[in-house]
């Protein structure tokens, strides 16, 4: 157990954590808030004992709502007919489509070439209908996987659901999505969302991403449809952890939350951050905010961390060994003569920023303004105070003073979109698979505040 840094490294096949406080010594009457930066390394691609070499069993859910309508859902067949030419004689192919009514236009289909032109003309027929059931269109995808993982266990069972839309049929409320995508989750069934365009409900389709262990992805031009489509794909067989969760356990009477869009839960014995798949070599950083209870100079705080996570293709679950680390508490003179580590206040620094934004982006978007003002006038004042003298941070607290400035104002659909996205990517460290150039965030709120009002958005289909 040591109070400044640890490292877990469990051979090349395995997670490797490192976990790092900010600052080592609490105050002895408590209230201390400390931040423990805990860093994931996924294993090797090479090394993982699956991936490229896997069959896929993939369901492509698509919208068909009436808003879809011309070039958008044109876009989206090229896109499944793309992911159709992409697949080999091992892998299967389900084909759903959704409406306020859902069709299963072929299920678990093997893809040599009989069963590729039989796909290849479903799509083809593809016309629009009426509103939106998204998650009867989901569950009927994950069903038509479901249908195909007895016959091959070992495959990597996803579900792509491609949506321009919010869900105004069928169940609609996010604890519930968030439920049901847990559900299939645990079942080694993983679900990535396309939101396309301006008028999909973000938080639907992050609910639906982050709980059923995929990855969220944005296509706000139509020719990006297949662009995030073929890179999801491309992705899952580059992906060597699924199902990541890290759990921290700590003393009663400690606060502890996280900074980040994670799935966590926290209950007695501590908490757990669902942080979903990661590729082969790839790293992730997760904050945890902690806030001490008093205690006894000399006296300890003791953390236990350990990572769960799923081999591609195999619903067991393995677990790293138990990390540990501590905090201290220590007299006065110690507590306020104490160095803080500058490379995890920076990294802290980062994530507590991109964290910050992307909650105001989603108060805005579902039309909280008073809310995302009072929420970012309270975060800016303890953030500037935790960057003082910390290297490399004024942009940090420069962009968030633009974002209070703005925070009462109606941003566009698409800026609260480009926001949110670009610092849910950047926090997970994920690509951005769109090619077109964008301006740089802070360049493009300006020119998007003001551009409708909330009750504008998410208008139901016709």
């Amino acid at each position: 157990m040591t109070n400044a840094l640890t490292t877990s490294n469990h051979g090349n096949d395995q997670l490797t954590l490192r976990a790092r406080f900010d600052r080592s010594f609490v105050w002895k009457q408590g209230n201390s808030v400390r931040y423990l930066l805990v860093d994931i390394s996924a294993p090797e691609a090479e090394r993982a004992g699956g991936g490229i070499d896997q069959p896929l069993n993939i369901a492509l859910v698509i919208d068909r709502s009436g808003s879809m309508q011309g070039v958008p859902l044109a876009a989206a067949k090229q896109a499944a007919d793309g992911v159709v030419q992409s697949l080999s004689a091992s892998d299967h192919l389900s084909l759903v489509s959704f409406d306020h009514s859902v069709e299963v236009h072929a299920m678990s289909v093997r893809m040599d070439e009989e069963g590729k032109t039989r796909l290849r003309r479903e799509i083809s027929a593809l016309s629009c209908g009426g509103t939106t059931d998204l998650c009867a269109g989901w569950l009927e995808g994950a069903r038509c996987v479901a249908a195909g993982m007895e016959a091959a266990p070992n495959a990597l069972h996803r579900v792509v659901l491609l949506s321009d839309g919010h869900a105004n049929h069928g169940i609609v409320d996010a604890r519930e999505l968030a439920g049901h995508a847990r559900e299939l989750r645990d079942r080694g069934l993983y679900t990535s969302t396309v939101g396309i365009g301006d008028n999909y409900s973000t938080a639907q389709i992050q609910t639906i991403a982050e709980h059923g262990g995929g990855r969220l992805h944005d296509a706000e031009r139509p020719e990006e449809i297949i662009e995030v489509v073929v890179a999801e794909l491309r992705e899952v067989l580059m992906t060597t952890a699924e199902d990541v969760t890290l759990s921290v356990s700590y003393p009663p009477q400690m606060q502890v939350e996280v900074l980040g869009t994670y799935p966590v839960v926290t209950d007695a014995v501590g908490t757990t951050c669902s942080v979903g798949p990661m590729l082969g070599g790839a790293s992730r950083q997760i904050v945890f905010k902690t806030t001490s209870p008093s205690g006894k100079p000399g006296a300890g705080l003791a953390f236990n961390i350990h990572a769960s996570w799923k081999e591609p293709g195999s619903n067991a679950v393995r677990r790293t060994d138990p990390l540990g680390i501590a905090l201290t508490y220590a007299p006065a003179d110690m507590n306020t003569g104490q160095e803080r580590d500058m490379s995890v206040s920076q990294d802290v620094a980062t994530i507590w920023h991109a964290f910050l934004v992307q909650q105001v982006a989603s108060m805005n978007e579902e039309g909280r303004l008073a809310e995302a003002r009072d929420f970012i006038g309270f975060q800016l004042k303890y953030f500037e105070r935790y960057c003082e003298g910390l290297a490399g941070t004024t942009s940090l607290v420069a962009q968030l003073h633009q974002v209070a400035s703005v925070s009462q104002q109606q941003w566009s659909p698409r800026a609260a979109k480009e926001i949110y996205v670009r610092h849910h990517k950047g926090s997970r460290k994920q690509a951005d698979h769109r090619s077109a150039e964008r301006a740089d965030w802070d360049e493009y709120l300006p020119k998007h505040v003001g551009d409708s009002k909330p009750g504008d958005r998410h208008s139901p289909h016709p």
